[in-house]
């Protein structure tokens, strides 16, 4: 049955509306990485996002004060602004005309669009912008550490357990902080990229003695085991989680927007967006990083 729709200059309110109701729970069912750091919506306006953050040693003991005593105050000269852009990460959609008189609105390239929005946030989590000069947690780890018996693709007696450099982990977790991260392994993310983490439904080494996977066995330890497609291949990250180790600050989350039908190629063209920003906030010596995460990469 021909269509009675009529091609118009812009694409009309109704079919963004069905745009938008398909494609938006499709990108955000592929929004690994943005669950890592408590969302913080700000107006839409601000480019920008900044914080305070102390530069002096904020490590010391509470201090008890008497009745009188003076109370002991940060100075306004021991902080500094920091300040990061928020990242517009966007991709332009099409929707041909003979799509949209057959009222096929969402289609195979539609899908993709979206998508490779949803794998720019994640990456920019995970690994940063150097063109937006914003760290990702890649960038952050306080330590980089090594599996201790080979990689977790080597399933030989003597190979590597990955519980056991989970637990290792942990540990340096615990030590490499004077602040209790790690106490709570429950409280932990541990996240990985998806050919690490095929490695863990097989056991390893000592672990072929038992019933349980390596993956169950850490899931058993830590809180939650996810996979990032973004993570570096052969790479893993513990963290602890929480507002005090971060914000994913968020200005715009995903935006269709109405697109203007172009003649010279009969389609609609239009924009999908986001702008956000992940702040990873210091945690030790490092003004650079955090001890409140730990790296261990050459895993497979």
């Amino acid at each position: 049955m021909e269509s009675k729709r009529k091609v118009e200059e812009e694409l009309p309110e109704d079919v963004v509306k069905t745009i938008r109701k398909k494609m938006v729970p499709h990108f955000k069912k592929r929004l690994n990485a943005r669950t890592l750091l408590p969302p913080l919506d700000v107006d839409p306006k601000t480019r920008e996002f900044g914080y305070w953050n102390d530069t002096e040693d904020n490590s010391q003991d509470a201090e008890i004060v008497m009745p009188g005593g003076s109370i002991p105050r940060d100075k306004p000269d021991a902080r500094k602004r920091i300040t990061n852009m928020i990242v517009k990460n966007i991709r332009g959609y099409e929707l041909s005309r003979e799509d949209y008189l057959n009222k096929e609105y969402v289609n195979r390239d539609t899908l993709k669009c979206i998508r490779k929005v949803a794998e720019k946030d994640d990456d920019v989590i995970i690994n940063g912008s150097v063109k937006g000069d914003v760290p990702g947690l890649d960038d952050v780890a306080f330590q980089t550490l090594s599996p201790q018996n080979g990689t977790w693709d080597d399933h030989s007696d003597s190979g590597a357990t990955p519980y056991a450099d989970v637990v290792k982990m942990v540990e340096t977790l615990r030590t490499q902080s004077d602040e209790t991260f790690g106490l709570n392994t429950k409280g932990l993310r541990l996240v990985m990229d998806s050919q690490t983490e095929s490695q863990l439904h097989l056991s390893h080494g000592a672990e072929s003695k038992t019933d349980k996977t390596s993956l169950q066995r850490i899931a058993n330890y830590v809180g939650r085991v996810d996979v990032i497609p973004t993570v570096p291949t052969g790479g893993a990250y513990l963290l602890e989680t929480g507002r005090e180790i971060g914000e994913y600050i968020v200005a715009e989350d995903i935006t269709v927007e109405k697109a203007d039908y172009e003649k010279e190629n009969q389609s609609y063209i239009g924009n999908v967006f986001c702008r956000t920003l992940p702040l990873w906030y210091q945690h030790g010596p490092d003004p650079s990083a955090t001890t409140a995460i730990v790296k261990m990469d050459g895993l497979v």
